[in-house]
């Protein structure tokens, strides 16, 4: 059975500029798109700049022009590169409705029969709209189901509530088999600052045979050490051509944070994080919950400190992706701690961009161990890879050390590409 939201009330007539103007104690707002029209006063409206709020909600009170509007609150300061959103109304209590009667109508089985639509739109959002945990028949939930990423946006407030139960603030996922696709949401830049140091964006926890598909999230950040935008918890979880995107770098948060999972991602990319990837264990799933992370294409792109780091009995398995960021002369694109592993084929791992610049490509900590082969290294110096004592590296053969700095390019097995050439072992 179909739940779409706009039969519950949602209109999902949101727009969005990337070029709005707001002037500081003014209530005068522009944009060169040329946007507006005279149906649009009494509207809701805000807007984001630099991560931060340049423009408090309020409505749209006067249609000058075009290009031109007059609205109920003030500007914030003077910014020209205004994110600004607006729509006819809030959507989180149709969104509510909407779950609410998919939950009246299942039983048993039927459960994962239903979905939640949401039609071609953008969606205003002030609160969480899914969350199935806790519900009655907790183990299963409805579908969650977009028109396609490209045709529905979600736009949460910034400000909005955020529940205190540690839950994901937007969308929480558990059970069995339950499948999210076809969507987007766009967080206009704002650094979120009411989550929990554990807290995700979008959460799912404790969940088997899940699959999220065809979602991107982008321009959401968080100030909040160890939140996350995106964390993932369970078995048998399929992620395919999820995006998960920063604020250029301005995020405390993790993108994608794996915690015993046994995911396969495919196709999936964390950029414009801080730190883009975790991947660890569970302490509450010992002995047997420690899951891989099987991650095959796409890629790690522009972390400022380590892009992925795998911790703490972490396991991971990366085949065909790139994995760059690290231009910290301090970081590195992949951290292995001294607990974990990683099996690594076919990738281009180190510094993104100008490789002139500090960066380097892997660490190994002691006690780690990374298996690679057919992998370029690229960095800028001959420690580009770092293997600590009682760390290892196990070279499974085509591996190459790129120093674009220079031009050379040799076997990463050769010692002068290690600080620890000892711990090198080759099959």
């Amino acid at each position: 059975m179909i739940f779409p939201v706009r039969a519950y009330g949602a209109v999902g007539d949101a727009q969005l500029v990337t070029d709005g103007e707001t002037t500081n104690a003014s209530n005068t707002v522009r944009s060169a798109s040329n946007p507006w029209s005279a149906s649009d006063v009494g509207k809701i409206i805000w807007g984001v700049a630099n991560s931060v709020v340049a423009l408090p909600l309020g409505t749209i009170t006067g249609f000058v022009n075009a290009g031109e509007i007059t609205v109920s609150t003030l500007g914030q300061f003077n910014s020209s590169i205004v994110n600004l959103v607006w729509a006819t109304q809030d959507d989180t209590a149709a969104f509510t409705a909407a779950f609410a009667a998919a939950i009246q109508e299942t039983t048993g089985s039927r459960f994962n029969s239903h979905t939640i639509l949401m039609e071609t739109g953008g969606y205003v959002v002030s609160n969480r709209i899914y969350k199935n945990h806790g519900t009655v028949a907790a183990s299963f939930g409805p579908q969650l189901v977009g028109a396609g990423r490209g045709s529905v946006t979600l736009y949460p407030i910034p400000g909005m509530t955020i529940a205190g139960d540690g839950r994901g603030a937007l969308i929480d996922v558990t059970g069995y088999g339950a499948l999210i696709e076809n969507f987007g949401i766009y967080g206009c830049g704002f650094a979120w600052n009411g989550l929990a140091a554990d807290q995700a964006f979008f959460n799912i926890e404790q969940a088997v045979g899940c699959r999220l598909s065809r979602v991107g999230m982008a321009q959401i950040g968080s100030q909040v050490i160890e939140s996350r935008c995106l964390s993932v918890n369970g078995t048998n979880l399929d992620l395919n051509d999820v995006t998960v995107q920063g604020t250029s770098g301005n995020s405390a948060m993790w993108a994608m944070f794996f915690h015993g999972a046994g995911v396969l991602a495919k196709n999936c990319l964390a950029s414009n994080f801080h730190r883009n990837v975790g991947i660890t264990t569970n302490p509450s799933r010992e002995p047997t919950g420690n899951g891989v992370v099987r991650w095959i294409g796409g890629g790690i792109d522009e972390g400022t400190l380590t892009p992925l780091q795998i911790f703490t009995e972490g396991e991971a398995d990366f085949d065909g992706a790139f994995l760059w960021g690290a231009p910290d002369p301090d970081g590195f694109a992949i951290d292995v701690d001294a607990t974990s592993k990683l099996w690594v084929r076919g990738c281009n791992i180190g510094r993104f961009g100008n490789v002139g610049l500090a960066g380097k490509a892997l660490k190994i900590q002691a006690g780690g161990r990374v298996e690679a082969g057919y992998n370029t290294f690229r960095a800028n110096a001959a420690s580009n890879v770092t293997v600590q004592n009682d760390g290892r590296f196990v070279d499974l053969g085509g591996n190459r050390y790129a120093n674009w700095n220079t031009g050379a390019e040799v076997e990463v097995f050769w010692r002068n590409a290690f600080t620890n050439p000892n711990q090198v072992q080759r099959f």
